[in-house]
């Protein structure tokens, strides 16, 4: 569980590293729907 934890707080602070949310809804918000708007299509 300790490598889980690391790891997602190592992705928070790369995440704050390269952008500015004006409130922690906001980067929650960004987490939540970049996720569902970067999945790959099918493009066949």
């Amino acid at each position: 569980m300790l490598v889980s934890r690391r790891s997602f707080f190592n992705d928070i602070r790369t995440l704050l590293k390269y952008f500015w949310f004006a409130t922690w809804q906001d980067l929650f918000d960004f987490i939540v729907t970049d996720n569902l708007t970067n999945s790959p299509s099918n493009s066949s």
